[in-house]
């Protein structure tokens, strides 16, 4: 039996989405502004997998939020190149909205 390589683990912290996440790897970071918003991804690679963490701060109020939240989804997923295999809520703590 081989024993499994152990992975640096880094924590990305952000005060502005209220959100810490474990990577099992170092992670970068990467953020692009638009006119009313911005976008901060934070991706790290271990043993040939990637690990994802986004969020999207908006300069306004958001009136309808559901659309938003599908639109964002598949703006996201339609960047990667990629399809949805499950989807499923999580609710952590509360929303940002709650």
């Amino acid at each position: 039996m081989t024993p499994l390589a152990h992975a640096q683990k880094s924590k990305y912290t952000t005060s502005e989405a209220n959100a810490s996440v474990v990577f099992h790897s170092t992670f970068e970071e990467s953020e692009e502004r638009k006119e009313d918003y911005k976008t901060v991804k934070v991706q790290g690679i271990f043993d040939e997998m990637v690990y994802f963490f986004a969020y999207t701060v908006h300069d306004g109020e958001l009136d309808d939020k559901a659309s938003l939240e599908k639109i964002s989804l598949e703006s996201f997923v339609g960047g990667l190149g990629a399809q949805i295999e499950t989807n499923e809520i999580w609710k952590l703590k509360k929303t940002l909205w709650d």
